[in-house]
């Protein structure tokens, strides 16, 4: 156990001179960090057990296309959207584009590691404290509050095979003028990207632990869909023997057709993204007197951050660099990717990825996302009577994005390799006389040049918030002690709009993902309780309550969330805890203001028919053989019926502490229900 002056501790408004409270709390200082060599806070938070949830983060694949570069994290794996992230107990806006283009989630990619003080992971539901989204847990991340002179702290990285060398400069400075004080911080990284070709298990397909996975990456193949059967070139791919460093050459899939195709292919995407930015923080206080002063924060960054996806096996449609032709007006079979050719006069599709010799180097068709992000608190605080402290604060915070994805022109790319179309037959397939060496032949810079194109989506969040709140150490008196009491009052609103390219919306402008729009506002009120009593001299008891209301699309849903925890300490080096409680999450923005997305559209394997047709078969047999892939177009959409999201959970454990260097501490946590209602509209 450590005794320490009264603090307010991430999950409870009443400060206490324990650490430890009736909930499991992980606490990373700074010198932890700095001891440990981690660069960044997402390499932080991926070192805790309790983030252990599978989410997007620098292994860049054709999933971070929806929301390149940023980051989440996930406690207990209930999802990113199930954990709340505040900076200095306040919450931060939302990246404004939603995860995989279906749920919103906190970015933890551009907070600044060099200003931080500490970071506390609460792990159980605190809605009863904080309301909606605390449902697996609570990260606080402290920044620096005071400064001793001014520290320059400079930490240089690289990595023994190359690649990946990164630059941090913090500078943080403190000064006092009379009543007036302030801490100022700055910090400048330069995190250089790192290749998929720097690395030898990542370089090549042959690195892949399935036979599948191993087969060299499509870069053009022509299927004939009358007779079944690839149609390989005369010259066997040696037109192309020069793209992907030389590796083109003429492959066979797994039933045995031909393509020409590439092992190195694999190699051309970021592992880790490039980043470059600018973060600046400050906080300030001035006193009027002992019982009243005020108090500013202000986060501002610029980052800009790059990376390249890579493809998703043979599926030319999934990635940004691949083409195939595709015609909304053509006969629907097969994502309108079939044609009738009359060269041939067979009805055929076409297939064709592009190499870093075509684009003119792989620099050149990064997607950059460059990020904007403020965060303004301010208020006043003091003290009344004997023992009530009070704190009124405005809250803004926001985050603005420029993200500019690559894209193929679908009609500039199907008039390159296939020529003027020549109408439709009568069956509505659309019509072409294109010439087969067409496809397998390299192109140049211009002609690549003359079919791409940066679709640019400028998405904002904002979120707002008046609070008032007061605590006591000594609402009442009790045999044992005095009983800490604290409440809380506050009012918020909550906005996003994701600004869309137009032509993004379209289903004939590019090739791949089709996305939607969505914007929004909710309103927000909340008011909470706690109290925190002495039992008996070594047992504590607290309870705390919350109720919160939405109102958006005319409806006005609303939560009440409590939580009850003891602490019982037969040693003073014991703890003995446990706590219950219920939580709540309001629907994610996008998902109640969504317009129509088809981002979703993908390959999928049929597990059910496969089992059906191959009894006792694994899901990892059904997915090899590769039979049983069917094209599954999703459609999502916004639904303002969304009820709330419920849980309940309950921890257990102890903490002893032989010595201030030394602490065994066991949990267990158990999320008895978590539910998703939907409530339709009268």
């Amino acid at each position: 156990m450590t005794d320490l002056d009264a603090v307010q501790v991430t999950g409870s408004r009443i400060p206490r001179a324990q650490v430890e409270g009736p909930a499991p709390i992980t606490i990373v200082t700074a010198e932890q960090i700095q001891a440990a060599g981690l660069t960044t806070v997402p390499d932080v938070l991926r070192s805790l057990s309790q983030n252990s949830g599978s989410v997007q983060g620098q292994q860049n694949t054709t999933s971070a296309q929806s929301t390149p570069g940023a980051q989440a994290v996930d406690l207990r794996g209930l999802g990113p959207n199930h954990t709340l992230v505040l900076i200095n107990g306040r919450r931060v806006a939302d990246f404004p584009l939603p995860l995989n283009s279906r749920s919103n989630f906190t970015d933890i990619g551009n907070i600044p590691l060099g200003m931080i003080d500490r970071i506390e992971v609460l792990t159980g539901s605190a809605s009863a404290v904080y309301g909606s989204d605390a449902m697996a847990g609570v990260i606080n991340f402290i920044l620096k509050k005071s400064a001793d002179g001014t520290t320059f702290n400079y930490r240089y990285g690289d990595t023994s095979e190359g690649g990946g060398e990164s630059h941090d400069l913090t500078v943080t400075t403190g000064f006092e003028r009379g009543n007036f004080s302030a801490v100022l911080g700055l910090e400048r990284i330069d995190q250089h990207p790192l290749w998929g070709y720097q690395r030898k298990i990542q370089d090549s397909t042959l690195d892949a632990p399935t036979p599948r996975r191993q087969l060299p990456r499509l870069i053009a193949q022509i299927y004939d869909w009358d007779d079944d059967v690839n149609l390989a070139p005369p010259d066997g791919c040696q037109a192309m023997a020069g793209l992907n460093e030389g590796t083109t050459k003429l492959a066979y899939d797994r039933y045995g057709e031909p393509y020409c195709g590439s092992e190195r292919a694999i190699a051309y995407r970021t592992i880790r993204n490039q980043r470059i930015g600018t973060s600046l923080y400050g906080t300030f206080q001035y006193r009027f007197s002992d019982a009243l002063s005020w108090f500013a924060d202000l986060q501002a960054a610029r980052q800009t951050v790059r990376l390249l996806t890579g493809t998703n096996g043979n599926d030319v449609v999934s990635d940004h660099m691949g083409w195939e032709f595709h015609d909304p007006a053509s006969t629907d079979n097969y994502r309108n990717k079939v044609f009738f050719n009359q060269a041939t006069g067979h009805y055929e599709i076409w297939s064709r990825q592009f190499t870093p010799e075509e684009m003119g180097g792989l620099r050149n068709r990064m997607n950059t996302t460059i990020e904007k992000t403020l965060a303004i608190t301010t208020g006043l605080q003091g003290m009344f009577g004997q023992a009530w402290n009070w704190e009124g604060a405005y809250n803004h915070s926001q985050y603005l994005a420029d993200v500019a994805m690559p894209r193929i022109k679908a009609a500039a790319a199907n008039t390159l390799f296939l020529g003027p179309r020549l109408g439709y037959d009568a069956d509505g397939y659309a019509i072409y006389d294109a010439d087969p060496a067409r496809l397998f032949k390299p192109l140049t810079e211009a002609e690549f040049a003359s079919i791409a194109a940066m679709s640019v989506f400028r998405p904002r969040a904002d979120n707002d918030t008046l609070s008032f709140s007061l605590d006591t150490p000594a609402l009442f008196s009790l045999p044992s002690g005095d009983a800490g009491f604290a409440a809380a009052l506050e009012y918020g609103r909550q906005s996003y709009a994701l600004h869309p390219d137009p032509l993004a919306l379209t289903d004939d402008a590019y090739v791949g993902p089709r996305y939607g729009d969505g914007s929004g506002s909710r309103h927000h009120w909340g008011i909470a309780s706690e109290l925190r009593m002495p039992v008996l001299p070594d047992l504590q008891a607290s309870l705390a309550g919350r109720y919160d209301q939405y109102r958006y699309g005319g409806r006005t849903p609303g939560k009440f969330t409590y939580s009850l925890g003891l602490e019982w300490r037969p040693l003073q080096t014991l703890l003995v805890r446990g706590s219950y409680g219920t939580g709540f999450r309001a629907p994610d923005m996008h998902y109640l203001f969504a317009g129509d997305d088809y981002y979703r559209t993908r390959y999928a394997t049929d597990y059910y028919q496969c089992r059906l047709a191959n009894p006792g078969a694994s899901n990892g047999w059904c997915y090899d053989d590769g039979s049983y892939d069917i094209a599954t177009f999703d459609v999502y959409t916004g639904n303002v019926g969304l009820d709330v999201e419920t849980s309940r959970s309950a921890t257990f454990g102890l903490v002893w502490s032989p010595s201030s260097l030394l602490k065994f501490s066991r949990a267990r946590a158990c999320f008895q229900a978590l539910c998703l209602r939907y409530r339709p509209q009268p």
